[in-house]
């Protein structure tokens, strides 16, 4: 009996570890809450923002994605930077950064996308950056029902 339990605490550990180190599938969503999400979205969460530094579980979403791209599910709540930071998508492509309406607001958090069909929606970003959402040199970005306001410029596109 001892020999069977430990067995299947190796699997448990194993499956476990499985689940939390190996990368999602391309079609892969990760979610996110605030700290003033609703319950409900906190118990769905990967991830449950502490309401300083919340750019870091949005970077480490879209590091948890494939470099084929995915989800991230950003539930309505406020996401705050204590400085103005720039969450750079860096080469990957066909990511999907979206909120639940102008109910999820970025304050002094801002996007780069530096690579092609990368998607932004359905969210809100309120001042502190200096670019709300930058756009360098992709074809088929998108940017879908996003509310900027108070940053020094709300949307930029190079090349």
């Amino acid at each position: 009996m001892l020999k069977f339990l430990a067995v299947v605490m190796l699997w448990v550990l194993f499956l476990g570890l499985f689940f939390f180190v190996w990368p999602l599938e391309a079609d892969a969503t990760v979610y996110l809450a605030a700290s003033d999400s609703s319950s409900q979205a906190k118990e769905r969460a990967h991830r449950v923002a502490d309401g300083t530094d919340d750019w870091e579980e949005i970077e480490w979403a879209i590091n948890t994605l494939p470099t084929e791209g995915g989800k991230v599910s950003v539930a309505s709540g406020t996401y705050h930077s204590t400085v103005p930071h720039i969450v750079d998508l860096g080469a990957r492509y066909q990511v999907v950064i979206e909120g639940e309406g102008i109910g999820t607001e970025f304050h002094n958090i801002g996007f780069k996308s530096n690579n092609s069909s990368n998607v932004f929606q359905y969210f809100a970003i309120r001042g502190g950056v200096p670019i709300g959402i930058e756009i360098y040199n992709g074809s088929y970005n998108r940017v879908n029902y996003v509310q900027i306001r108070y940053t020094g410029i709300g949307i930029k596109i190079h090349g």
